[in-house]
């Protein structure tokens, strides 16, 4: 595994990360990294194919590891059902990249619990009243 990662470009602009028991290795393109700064809200805009749904369950993961408890993040889909089976369940998705971090995942409640104590809530924006 060493020389699988140390043979993959320049260690400087990488990120390594864990997903289940395997690690991966992840190098971002310039519109999959989160802004710097003080912000709350990160919006990816892209095209299918993109790396969307990547780039946000990785920097999801990194915000549940790093804020525990204190975590609680909600997940917008057009549609609750595309929440669900591509945000979280898809192949590229919170769950399954990081399946080991999750103690519960309740499909029929729309939330998840991560094994440091973090929340997150997943939506769809067709009942904005919801």
């Amino acid at each position: 595994m060493a020389d699988t990662i140390s043979s993959v470009r320049s260690p400087s602009n990488m990120v390594t990360l864990l997903g289940g028991d395997i690690a991966t290795i992840w190098e971002p393109y310039p519109h999959q990294i989160p802004p710097s700064g003080d912000w709350r809200t990160w919006c990816i805009r892209g095209g299918r194919g993109s790396g969307k749904t990547e780039a946000a369950a990785r920097m999801v993961n990194d915000h549940l590891n790093e804020m525990g408890a204190r975590a609680r993040v909600g997940i917008g889909a057009p549609i609750i059902p595309a929440a669900r089976n591509i945000c979280m369940e898809g192949e590229s998705g919170l769950y399954s990249l990081f399946r080991d971090s999750f103690v519960t995942y309740n499909r029929t409640m729309s939330e998840a619990r991560h094994r440091k104590g973090g929340y997150v809530y997943f939506t769809g924006t067709e009942d904005p009243d919801r």
